[in-house]
């Protein structure tokens, strides 16, 4: 009797040896899976990213020297709009204030340049104050309030856009050198920021909403002048989200010689740098201004091989220029063509800093 109950015993300590590990494989695996699922799928890696910056995202947009930048592209039915809010304090230029409202359906340009602002730090974040603007940082809401108003009256604007999504560290680290290996920057991005609010153009008024991209941007002195003469140095930026969700930032920067390159970020955050086709090579459709007298491209083929694509840029209405201290054209930009071997669309904004020399 005791055999039998013995063996008895034994099968059903085996079982549960057997049960108990099957359970632990389980409950690793489980624990791994969820694990990988926390790190590969995290929305919001500003305080904690899943990339090797050598930034803070939220202590570096704090006062201090360089370019707080904001693009927004809203829409209220069919009427559409860009909007430019940057404030620019660097020690080789004047602390500048530019506010600007594109009028895309209509093809109509309204800035504001101002040699004025300060900007300081408050118990949440940042605020900047002109004539022309009135702008806060939350860091506890992740959003901003930005108010516009150009001293013609003909627009004003009152937005709220609060950050959706990861940080863009531009070459995955936040800092490169933005001419020939010379001029350390620092330069990070939220370019998910959903925006809502009113904008007014010649007494009427808007409510819309859209996105914003928020570039926050520290320059070193540079060594190298920038400007319409022959030879200084000049850049073209261009930004932009596309309809399957990811953005992408282009950089050609032309010292002695021409760099040009994607950050190219999915919604998780995953990012991608690419090498780009120089934009010199694939600029078109030329506009000469009438105030500065540069002649500015207003199309690009953007190709990035490395992600299949090929895509067309639109610079949305010429005249989109300001000058203080610099000239250069700021201007709203509808992107179409192939991305990864599908169709896509976008919307964004184009940079050109200095004299590109264009001649096509």
């Amino acid at each position: 009797m005791f055999k039998k109950y013995g063996k008895k015993i034994r099968i059903s300590c085996r079982t549960a040896l057997i049960t108990t590990l099957i359970l632990s494989v389980l409950i690793i695996t489980i624990s791994h899976i969820n694990v990988s699922v926390t790190l590969s799928s995290k929305p919001d890696n500003a305080e904690r990213p899943n990339q090797p910056m050598f930034i803070d995202p939220i202590a570096d947009m704090r006062p201090g020297s360089g370019s707080w930048f904001v693009t927004t592209n809203v829409k209220s039915g069919d009427q559409e709009f860009g909007i430019l809010t940057h404030h620019l304090a660097l020690p080789f230029f004047d602390t500048t204030t530019t506010v600007a409202i594109t009028d895309v359906t209509n093809g109509k340009y309204y800035p504001d340049e101002r040699k004025e602002g300060k900007i300081k730090e408050t118990k949440d974040g940042f605020e900047v104050n002109s004539g022309n603007l009135q702008w806060t940082w939350s860091e506890k809401t992740q959003t901003m309030s930005i108010k516009g108003q150009l001293e013609s009256q003909e627009g004003s604007f009152d937005l709220q856009a609060t950050r959706k999504g990861p940080v863009l560290a531009y070459n995955g680290t936040g800092i490169w050198p933005l001419v020939d290996n010379a001029s350390p920057t620092l330069e990070y991005a939220f370019p998910i920021m959903e925006t809502t609010g009113t904008v007014t153009v010649n007494g009427q008024t808007y409510n819309v909403t859209g996105n914003s991209w928020f570039d926050r941007q520290e320059l070193s002195l540079m060594d190298k002048e920038l400007g319409s003469e022959p030879g200084n140095a000049h850049w073209t930026w261009l930004s932009f989200t596309l309809s399957n969700g990811d953005v992408v930032a282009v950089w050609d920067v032309v010292g002695d010689r021409e760099r040009c390159w994607a950050n190219i970020m999915q919604p998780d955050g995953t990012l991608t740098i690419a090498d780009v086709e120089p934009l010199s090579e694939n600029s078109s459709d030329p506009w000469v201004s009438e105030k500065s007298g540069i002649t500015w491209p207003s199309k690009y083929t953007l190709k990035i091989p490395g992600v299949e694509a090929e895509l067309l840029v639109g610079v949305t209405a010429s005249g989109q220029e300001t000058f203080i201290d610099y000239d250069r054209m700021e201007g709203v930009i509808h992107v179409t063509g192939t991305y990864k071997g599908q169709e896509v669309t976008g919307i964004g904004y184009a940079e050109i800093i200095g004299d590109p020399q264009f001649s096509k």
